[in-house]
């Protein structure tokens, strides 16, 4: 009866900074389309308000329907990467550290540092179930590569079918691969360890991982979720012009593939390895082409 009560205070505290989070950054999606609703009449305020509430109570309700404890995690752990990503000089602005004056080196060995430290926060939230699986992963390494790699070749294949498709409408490439590109050329070792190490970890616990346990409907709406919200993170930050979205669907694709090996599976590493293979290709092709030059 103790742990009951335990509990229920604890599942009261999370709803509420949950939601609390939720509200204070409501303005957080338009935020995301360089929207600014300062100028906006009252009434259009109390609209967009509104609307905002009911579809997050709305997915809280659904959560608690489909699982409350596994939505709770799901959500919080979400949630804490969007902050995380969000905020990530917070740490130092706190302890008033002036960070704008550090050379370029101190800069990248503190983003490394607060990444990795992301990683081990979300890891720890999973332990138990990442555990199970990793070591289930390793013993069965070998069939598990031999069952799911073909799955990758399906995801290049459809993301270059779909470059192809958008490419009269579109730039040569989309803004965030530009960056990459960029990235590789000035730092090609730091572009390496986040590319191929951190990113398909902290990217599969969370739009695979964590939205499989928000999801509130059908395996397929998690495929379709879990995908979709994976290539708007990667569009939203560098959209400019509406032709910029057409490449949410290459995007979007390798995130379907990865969320469907995650249910057939059900082990994170698979998704995680294919990534990492994914990307560790794709970065070490472009990094030879750049230094062979």
């Amino acid at each position: 009866m103790e742990k009951k009560k335990q509990r229920i205070v604890m599942d009261t505290i999370w709803i509420f900074i949950i939601f609390l989070l939720i509200i204070i950054h409501q303005d957080l999606p338009l935020n995301l389309f360089h929207i600014s609703y300062h100028e906006w009449p009252d009434i259009a305020i109390f609209g967009y308000c509104l609307f905002y509430d009911t579809v997050i109570l709305l997915l809280i309700l659904l959560g608690f329907k489909k699982g409350k404890e596994e939505f709770l995690r799901g959500m919080s752990v979400f949630l804490f990467y969007l902050l995380a990503s969000t905020y990530q000089y917070l740490p130092l602005e706190l302890f008033q550290i002036d960070y704008t004056k550090w050379p370029a080196e101190a800069l990248l060995s503190y983003s490394l540092i607060y990444e990795l430290s992301m990683i081990l926060i979300i890891i720890r939230s999973y332990f138990k179930e990442i555990k199970e699986q990793f070591l289930n992963f390793i013993t069965h390494f070998k069939d598990y590569l031999k069952e799911y790699i073909k799955y990758w070749f399906i995801a290049l294949g459809l993301m270059m079918v779909s470059n192809l498709i958008i490419k009269p409408f579109t730039s040569d490439i989309a803004k965030n691969e530009e960056q990459v590109r960029v990235l590789i050329k000035a730092l090609p070792i730091y572009t390496f360890i986040v590319s191929v190490i951190f990113a398909p970890l902290i990217e599969e616990l969370i739009f695979r991982f964590s939205i499989r346990k928000i999801s509130c409907y059908t395996k397929y709406f998690f495929i379709f979720l879990s995908g979709l919200v994976f290539g708007f993170m990667h569009v939203i930050g560098n959209a400019t012009v509406w032709t910029d979205w057409l490449f949410l669907i290459p995007y979007s694709i390798p995130g379907w593939v990865f969320a469907y090996t995650l249910l057939k599976s059900d082990n994170i590493f698979v998704p995680i390895s294919l990534h990492t293979i994914h990307n560790g290709i794709l970065v070490t092709l472009q990094i030879i082409t750049f230094f062979a030059k």
